[in-house]
């Protein structure tokens, strides 16, 4: 009864240090088991500006974007892009990424390379902040 009391008491210990560590690990990894959402910024991007071009920084993830929006087998797409006939979706967004004035980024906080090559642009922009993503958009 005793190694059966202790079987279980390690199965609860190892329970909820899986449960309270790993689904808190979005500070490390903001999509970590989709729990931080970058849909909020794209559903207020879509309703409040017009824009040809949305760059969506995802990590180099873009299977997160097809999570929430799924795609149409008649919409085009390739490794960094996805086109639904009105905008196109680009999920590369690094210091190389064309910074141009008709296209909206949403970029994570921590792509230092990015807002690094944006400061550095001399265009003016505005900015709309969530907890781990911003919206850069010009006027």
């Amino acid at each position: 009864m005793l190694l059966l009391s202790a079987g279980y008491l390690l199965w609860c210990i190892s329970f909820c240090s899986f449960y309270f560590r790993v689904y808190t690990m979005t500070d490390v990894c903001p999509n970590y088991l989709y729990s931080i959402s970058f849909r909020e910024c794209v559903d207020d991007v879509n309703l409040n500006l017009d824009y040809a071009d949305l760059y969506v920084d995802l990590v180099n993830m873009k299977e997160f974007f097809f999570f929430y929006y799924p795609a149409s087998t008649y919409d085009t797409q390739d490794e960094e892009t996805f086109t639904d006939g009105i905008h196109t979706y680009h999920f590369l967004t690094d210091y190389s990424t064309k910074i141009s004035p008709s296209s909206v980024y949403v970029v994570y906080k921590k792509n230092n390379e990015f807002l690094q090559n944006l400061s550095e642009s001399g265009l003016a922009y505005q900015t709309w902040e969530y907890p781990y993503y911003y919206v850069i958009y010009f006027e």
